[in-house]
Formats: C-alpha cells, sequence, structure tokens
C-alpha cells in the first residue's frame, strides 16, 4: 500500500510537471508585462503625489496673502489712496487736443512741373542728354563706325564688316534699345 501511495505521489508529481510552463519566451513576456504595470502604479503614484504638493503649496500661499493683508488702514493711507484716485482721474478727464497739421501748398497743379511716364522721357523734359551722347539710328551708326573700321582693318570682305558694326551697336551707349 505505501508503495501505491508513493508511485501516486509520483505520478501525480510528474504530472504536475509536464503542466508546468518552462517556456523562456512566455516568462519574458510575462516579466515585462509586471514592468509595465509597476512603471504605471510609480507614475500615477507619483502624479498624486504631485497634485497633492500642488494643492499644499496653493493653500500655503493662500494662507500667506492672508496674512500679509493688514487689518487696519490708517487715515493717512487712505487720505493718500484717496489723493492717487483724484489725480487718476482728473488725467482722464483731461480732453485730449490734437495739435493741427502743417498745411502744405499742393504742388500737383503747378504749370512749371515737369511730367514725364519713364527715364527717358524725364530726361528729355529736363533737358538732359543721356549716358552716351544721345542715341542715333542705326543707319546713321553704321556710315560712321565702317568708315573707322575700313581705315582700322583693310581687305575685310563686306559681311565682316557688317558683323563688326553689329557687335560694336549692341555695345554702344548710343543704341537706343540699350541706353
Amino acid at each position: 500500500r505505501k508503495c501505491e501511495l508513493a508511485a501516486a505521489a509520483a505520478a501525480a508529481a510528474a504530472e504536475d510537471a509536464a503542466w508546468e510552463d518552462n517556456d523562456s519566451k512566455a516568462a519574458a513576456k510575462e516579466r515585462r508585462q509586471q514592468e509595465r504595470i509597476e512603471q504605471h502604479d510609480a507614475k500615477v503614484a507619483a502624479r498624486r503625489d504631485r497634485r497633492m504638493s500642488e494643492q499644499l503649496e496653493t493653500e500655503a500661499l493662500a494662507m500667506t496673502k492672508k496674512a500679509q493683508r493688514p487689518a487696519k488702514i490708517t487715515q493717512a493711507e487712505v487720505a493718500r489712496r484717496q489723493a492717487l484716485l483724484a489725480a487718476a482721474n482728473m488725467q482722464k478727464a483731461k480732453p485730449a487736443v490734437a495739435k493741427q497739421p502743417k498745411i502744405e501748398p499742393n504742388v500737383n497743379r503747378l504749370q512749371d512741373l515737369v511730367e514725364a511716364s519713364g527715364l527717358d522721357q524725364a530726361m528729355a523734359a529736363l533737358g538732359v542728354a543721356g549716358g552716351g551722347g544721345g542715341t542715333i539710328s542705326f543707319k546713321e551708326f553704321e556710315k560712321q563706325t565702317l568708315q573707322e573700321l575700313r581705315e582700322d582693318k583693310p581687305g575685310l570682305k563686306m559681311t565682316q564688316y557688317k558683323e563688326h558694326v553689329a557687335k560694336l551697336w549692341a555695345r554702344s551707349g548710343q543704341n537706343p534699345q540699350r541706353a
């Protein structure tokens, strides 16, 4: 009989051992879950402590503000406050007088003013010469420049002279498109 009981106890222990969970991943998961719960509890406790300390501080501040107020005010203090209020009311009661702005003459109607809508027109109306001594037409520029080029560079073809003239015209201050 003792053998049967010992055998039954051994069988029960073996069955319990078979049902026991030895999975390391499951144990780690359970441990992490437990840590999360502990962290959350710690946060909640810290939040509760912080709220309690804030409440205590506000109560203490309220008590100190009440303690700082004097129970009685002297007649001199009452007179000073009334004088300050009266002075403030006097300053508010004064109407603000705006200064009259200086009136300037209207120069839009004067006849001797120059009216021009561009730089060229304004310079022409004022009688000021353009940057390069005035503008001329391409034909006039070509006549002047061709003579100079024939003296400086003899033996070129006419198309080469015309190319030189076109390049000089593009850079010239007498060109109205450039001025």
